[in-house]
This record gives structure tokens, sequence and C-alpha cells, in this order.
């Protein structure tokens, strides 16, 4: 997982928003691999199913993002409906 001083050097304003968002879900996903907390896994779900409507993304990557979720999902038993109320904050529309 990032370190505190590499996550401040990060100018998140300066991203675009899918770039950020990514970097999200690679952060998380790294803690749920290592850790095995639920809560990451539900974080990873929420992103990805953000990403998965980016209309600027290709179809294939669409497709990637929302395969991901469900693998995340299976694994936890839930969706991305239930990821986000589970999950104690949500990803601006």
């Amino acid at each position: 997982m990032m370190s505190v001083e590499k996550q401040r050097e990060v100018n998140w304003a300066a991203e675009p928003v899918p770039a950020s968002l990514l970097v999200g879900v690679l952060e998380h996903l790294s803690c749920f691999l290592q850790s095995g907390r639920a809560r990451s896994a539900h974080a990873v779900i929420i992103l990805l199913e953000r990403l998965s409507r980016d209309p600027d993304a290709s179809a294939p990557l669409r497709d990637q993002y929302r395969a991901l979720s469900d693998v995340l999902g299976d694994i936890l038993g839930m969706t991305a409906v239930t990821a986000q109320r589970e999950y104690s904050w949500q990803t601006p529309s």
C-alpha cells in the first residue's frame, strides 16, 4: 500500500478522474490481497463500478472493470449495491 508520505506527494486535483480512481482500485486491491480486509474489497467494487460507467473508456475496458467487480463480489457474496451500503463512504457521481 502507498505510504502516507507518498500519498501526500500525489496531486489528486491534477490527475484525471479515471486515473485517480484506478490508483484507488490498485491500492485497495493490494490491501485486500495482502490482508483479506473485506472493507478494502468493498472499496474496489465501488470504484470499479464507477470506472465501468466512464463514457470515455472503451467498451472492452468497461467490460473488464465490470468483470473484476463481479469476481470480487462473488468472492465476498455481494454486489456493488450491497458494497455501497456496507462501505461508509460513497463516491461522488
